[in-house]
């Protein structure tokens, strides 16, 4: 790959009579080549040639009598074309971390997944309209995360469950069930074993991502800073706190940096309106206002080709590196 953008990844159930369903997707976040956590739901690919891809690779497995959950691993890089590519580059026939934390995810959420637009929907604080109908799904609805399975703290070890959450309360480190946002652990044993897992729940990346970089910072004020440590000898214990705090750092940064052109484009579109209402735009006005429109309908060119939903064939050879 010329220019790596991301390294998105798929969900899906397979199921007996040949139904392909895509559960999730997310953005991988990686150390190296090792997993550190998701982003939930991934932004860099559009979603309908993933969600296209995807399918197409599940009726292949179907074809080859592989049924139930399936994970893809996808990189999504731009060639020397300026061409936004997805390569399949691994098959997962498991129940993936990242299918698991999604479940966890929906539990303490209760609302819907779109599989059309990848998007997820808190259920609204109303659930009937004052005409009687159902409320329309509004952008303070939707949910992100990021998760990471668990990292390693040797400091774990000598902490008591006790005192360990109750300064999660005191510092407010904590989920908000009316609300439906916020920062939830998972413990997949004791402190004995060193090891924790979180999960930060909001309306946006940005701020899920704010959330959890609060949530690492926390943790190295009140246990400790952590240093690399070497992995066990049954290489379970891989990623450190250190790991997991850089990666989710350079990924914030990102998030940021992808935002900035956002809030300056959308600037630069209302004063090319109110320039036009005020007596008409100049020839740079107009030619801004096209490129504008072009980026916005393209989805896997940059400068404005669109997706057109392939068929399976066509899928696999579009996306798949065979």
């Amino acid at each position: 790959p010329l220019e790596l953008r991301s390294t998105p990844s798929v969900n899906l159930l397979v199921e007996p009579d040949g139904t392909v369903t895509l559960t999730s997707t997310h953005e991988q976040v990686l150390r190296g080549y090792a997993f550190v956590g998701a982003a939930f739901p991934q932004t860099t690919v559009p979603h309908p040639a993933l969600r296209d891809a995807a399918l197409a690779i599940g009726r292949a497995c179907y074809a080859k009598s592989i049924i139930g959950h399936v994970g893809v691993d996808f990189i999504a890089f731009v060639d020397d074309q300026r061409l936004l590519r997805v390569w399949a580059v691994d098959l997962n026939l498991r129940y993936t971390q990242t299918a698991a934390m999604f479940n966890f995810f929906h539990y303490l959420v209760g609302g819907t997944y779109d599989m059309e637009s990848g998007l997820y929907y808190a259920p609204p604080q109303r659930s009937v309209a004052d005409d009687g109908t159902k409320p329309p799904r509004t952008e303070a609805d939707r949910r992100c995360y990021v998760m990471n399975e668990l990292f390693y703290h040797p400091e774990f070890t000598v902490v008591h469950h006790s005192a360990f959450f109750n300064l999660c309360r005191l510092k407010g480190i904590s989920f908000d069930l009316q609300v439906k946002s916020g920062t939830v652990f998972n413990l997949l044993d004791s402190f004995a074993s060193g090891v924790i897992g979180v999960l930060a729940i909001g309306r946006s990346q940005l701020e899920v991502l704010k959330l959890f970089t609060d949530c690492l910072d926390f943790v190295q004020r009140e246990v400790g800073s952590s240093t690399d440590v070497e992995p066990e000898p049954n290489g379970y214990v891989e990623i450190s706190l250190r790991d997991v705090v850089d990666s989710i750092k350079t990924l914030l940064d990102r998030h940021k940096k992808s935002s900035r052109p956002q809030r300056k484009e959308k600037q630069r579109s209302l004063a090319d309106h109110s320039g036009g209402a005020s007596g008409g735009a100049g020839a740079d006005d107009t030619g801004a206002t096209r490129a504008s429109s072009q980026g916005q309908v393209g989805g896997e060119r940059e400068g404005g080709q669109g997706h057109r939903a392939p068929g399976d064939d066509e899928a696999l050879s579009m996306y798949m590196n065979v």
